[in-house]
């Protein structure tokens, strides 16, 4: 979710799943593909730091196998 400077370690910044969900105008829906336990741990992560939003969902997998059901979905919604 947050990401450090390689030169500076000391430097956090949000990453691309945090600036998404704090964008304004907000997203609708929001579709985050993470492959293995990196899933788990953005899933858990992110159910802590934004308890009532329902905006998301994170996918896990490759994304480049999971789009397609991906989309679909959001079709049906």
């Amino acid at each position: 979710m947050d990401n450090v400077r390689r030169d500076d370690e000391n430097h956090h910044f949000s990453g691309s799943t945090v600036r998404a969900l704090n964008s304004e105008p907000k997203f609708t829906h929001l579709r985050f593909f993470e492959l293995g336990s990196n899933a788990d741990r953005l899933r858990s992560q992110l159910s802590e730091r934004y308890p009532c939003d329902t905006r998301y969902r994170v996918i896990k997998g490759d994304c480049n196998k999971t789009i397609e059901s991906c989309l679909a979905s959001l079709r049906a919604d």
